[in-house]
C-alpha cells in the first residue's frame, strides 16, 4: 500500500467522496485476497489517500508470446462497487496493438468488466467477482499463448490449418511489438512502478534476451532440423525441445529475425546501462 495515489493515476478525477458500507466491505475482502494469493508475476498497488484507486503490473506467463514482458494498468472503483465492475485503464508503449483485447488508447475487451460479451462466470458478479479475478483474468484469458483467436467469433476456427498459420503469423508480430514495448517502458519507467520495472529487468531481462535468441533461431531450416529430430530420435528430443516455444512461433521469418535481433541489442544495451547505474549508486 502506497501513501498517497499518484496525480497522473488515470482516475485520479473521479474522486469519490462518500463510499457505503457494501464499499468498504466489498474492499475489505479485495484487500484479504490480494494479500495471501495473488501470484507473484503479479503486482497490485492501493493508496492509502485513495481507496478506490489501484493499479497493476502483470508479467507475462511463461508459454505464451508475452513472456517475461511488463503490462500496466490503473483500476478506478465508483461508489456502487461491487454492484457495478471496476474501470480498468491499460497503458500502451506503442502504437499497435500487442493483443486483440488491448487497444492502444487504453480500452480493454474482457467480459468481466462488461465490454466483452460473456456467458455466467464470465461476468462481473456483485457477489463473488474481486480485484484478484480482475487482475488474473487479464493475464490468463487475454494474455494467452494464442491471442489471435481472442478475436469475436475466432475461436471457431482454431481447428483450421489456415487460420493456425495466421495464429503463427499473430505471434511473430506480438513478440516484436512487446520487444519494443519493453525499450520504451525501460526508457520511460511506468512511474507507479520505477522500482518493480528496474528490478524485473535486471533480475530477468538475461533470460528475457536468451529466448528472444533462441526463439530468432527458429528459421525453417532450425525448426525443421529440430523436427526431424523428433521424428527420428527420441534419446536426443528433450535438449532439443527445449528450444521451441510452447505456442504458435517457428518457423520464424527473416523480417522477425532482423527485428528481434536489431531490438535485442537496444534492450541489452539500456539494461547495461541501468545496471552500471545501480552499481554506482550502490558504491557512492
Amino acid at each position: 500500500m502506497e501513501p498517497t495515489a499518484p496525480y497522473n493515476h488515470r482516475f485520479y478525477q473521479s474522486n469519490q467522496k462518500t463510499l457505503p458500507k457494501t464499499f468498504h466491505k466489498a474492499l475489505r475482502r479485495d484487500i484479504s485476497l490480494l494479500s495471501t494469493i495473488l501470484p507473484n508475476d503479479i503486482i497490485v498497488k492501493g493508496f492509502e489517500d485513495r481507496i478506490d484507486l489501484y493499479s497493476i503490473m502483470i508479467i507475462g506467463a511463461s508459454g505464451t508470446p508475452y513472456e517475461h514482458c511488463l503490462f500496466f494498468f490503473d483500476v478506478g472503483l465508483a461508489s456502487s462497487y461491487p454492484t457495478t465492475p471496476p474501470q480498468v485503464h491499460y497503458y500502451s508503449f506503442g502504437n499497435e496493438k500487442v493483443n486483440p483485447n488491448l487497444y492502444v488508447d487504453g480500452h480493454i475487451c474482457l467480459s468481466l468488466l462488461g465490454t466483452w460479451n460473456g456467458h455466467g462466470s464470465e461476468n462481473w458478479s456483485a457477489e463473488t467477482s474481486n480485484l484478484l479475478q480482475l487482475a488474473i483474468s487479464i493475464q490468463a484469458l487475454i494474455l494467452n499463448s494464442e491471442p489471435y483467436f481472442n478475436e469475436a467469433g475466432y475461436e471457431e476456427r482454431r481447428t483450421d490449418p489456415i487460420y493456425q498459420e495466421q495464429s503463427r503469423i499473430y505471434n511473430e508480430a506480438v513478440v516484436a511489438l512487446n520487444l519494443q514495448s519493453m525499450i520504451s517502458i525501460v526508457q520511460n519507467p511506468f512511474p507507479h512502478f520505477r522500482k518493480e520495472i528496474i528490478k524485473h529487468c535486471v533480475d530477468k531481462c538475461k533470460k528475457y534476451l536468451c529466448l528472444l535468441e533462441n526463439w530468432a533461431s527458429l528459421d525453417s531450416v532450425e525448426y525443421g532440423r529440430i523436427k526431424a529430430i523428433d521424428q527420428s530420435s527420441s534419446s536426443s528430443l528433450t535438449e532439443e525441445k527445449l528450444l521451441l516455444p510452447k505456442f504458435p512461433l517457428p518457423p520464424v521469418s527473416k523480417g522477425f529475425q532482423l527485428s528481434v535481433r536489431r531490438h535485442s541489442i537496444v534492450l541489452s544495451n539500456l539494461i547495461k546501462s541501468h545496471i552500471d547505474l545501480n552499481n554506482t549508486t550502490n558504491t557512492d
